[in-house]
């Protein structure tokens, strides 16, 4: 047989089976098993190109790779990539009217990764092309049309802007719009109150805010009629924001109390939040010593510490569990009731979080903190493994259980 025809169909089957139709192989003079037409083997790469296809490539930019435009056409990447060059068709991101991702950012004057969360969170318009790249697409127009509407200037500064066309465009509608954002900062100022306020204004539903990185509100909302920010006792203040509760929240971190359980007993809703800020206020040392609380503090570490047995008046669940422990070293059985699966006693629970803020405060070698990290982490809580990490603690020259009474 000859081998130039087992050459022309074999390939002629492996672009059929690969979605070539085969009209588009007979008119480029392949033999679909029969006989070969012309005076020489039939290559994928070298075939003339037919009208259709030129029309199809055409269609498809922008819609499929140039890769995935080969295999429907049964050629090549790069034979794609040379028929558009030849016949002046851009690629996908080169489009006319048609900019990337980081020519948004050159527009808007932000970073390419602000733009990358824009469009990944849906509030900013763009295509991601076909490939591995993932390039995004972004008609101009629309970036025009994205950029003017004044809910999205929390996301950029007018002044930053580099198309000259487009903060013309700014400018008259900045113009027109007769509003502006306000930081919490400005309004706080207007109000005569502190920032905290108008935050948990904003966080408890009495004020819209938008957050990007930062609260942002409307100036019109900021000076709408009847908001008023209430001062003094009685106020609200206090339920989530006053100093003695803020002293409390404090005095149960050190004692060993979790994040979640101190939020639940002061009716702070946002602990992590809260703690960071009295941290950078350096609000801690000062509620120690105003309130006369019996407190380590260790501001580098930002690490708070107390024995618990000498509060455990003041918390009287956590001193309950930790007796139960207790117990348990002597020899008794006391948590041996079981629970449903997935489900830890909340007792040891607690006794982890206890033994947490000890290894936390007492921890020196890496092998010590990296202790700490784990019991601070861990999602479950057995009193066998608890009664190991007790006397790795001991081993440390401290005892978290010498000043228990029973």
């Amino acid at each position: 047989m000859d081998i130039d025809l087992i050459i022309s169909q074999a390939v002629a089957s492996a672009a059929l089976l690969s979605g070539v139709p085969a009209s588009l192989l007979i008119r480029r003079n392949l033999s679909l098993g029969t006989a070969l037409i012309g005076p020489a083997p039939w290559c994928p790469f070298a075939a003339q190109w037919l009208p259709e296809e030129e029309a199809f490539l055409r269609a498809q930019i922008g819609k499929m790779s140039d890769g995935e435009i080969g295999a429907a056409l049964g050629r090549s990447e790069n034979a794609i990539k040379i028929k558009r060059t030849r016949r002046g068709m851009p690629s996908a991101s080169k489009r006319p009217g048609w900019i990337t991702g980081n020519g948004a950012a050159h527009r808007l004057g932000v970073d390419i990764h602000l733009v990358m969360r824009l469009v990944k969170a849906g509030i900013m318009p763009a295509e991601i092309l076909p490939g591995e790249r993932g390039i995004m697409a972004i008609k101009l127009s629309w970036l025009y049309r994205w950029a003017v509407q004044p809910a999205h200037w929390v996301y950029f500064k007018h002044s930053n802007v580099t198309d000259m066309k487009l903060r013309r465009l700014l400018e008259l509608k900045r113009a027109r719009w007769g509003d502006e954002w306000w930081s919490t900062g400005q309004v706080a100022a207007w109000h005569g109150v502190d920032s905290k306020d108008v935050e948990r204004f904003i966080l408890a539903g009495n004020l819209r805010a938008v957050r990007w990185n930062n609260w942002r509100v409307l100036r019109s909302e900021a000076m709408r009629p009847g908001l008023h920010f209430p001062k003094g006792k009685g106020a609200g203040h206090e339920l989530e924001w006053s100093e003695a509760g803020d002293a409390f929240f404090i005095l149960a971190r050190a004692v060993g109390i979790s994040l979640n359980a101190a939020g639940r007993m002061t009716g702070i809703r946002n602990t992590d939040y809260r703690l960071d800020k009295l941290w950078e206020k350096e609000q801690i040392s000062y509620l120690v010593q105003k309130h006369g609380l019996d407190i380590m503090v260790d501001p580098e570490r930002r690490l708070v510490f107390a024995d618990w047995s000498a509060h455990a008046g003041r918390f009287p669940r956590l001193a309950r569990a930790m007796g139960k422990f207790c117990r348990f070293l002597a020899g008794e059985p006391l948590f041996a009731r079981k629970h449903r699966a997935g489900e830890n006693d909340p007792d040891l629970i607690i006794v982890r979080s206890v033994l947490c803020a000890w290894a936390a405060w007492y921890a020196k070698t890496d092998e010590q903190k990296d202790l700490a990290r784990r019991l601070a982490h861990a999602n479950h809580a057995k009193a066998e493994t608890l009664r190991a990490v007790l006397e790795e603690i001991r081993s440390w020259g401290v005892d978290p259980m010498e000043g228990y009474r029973a």
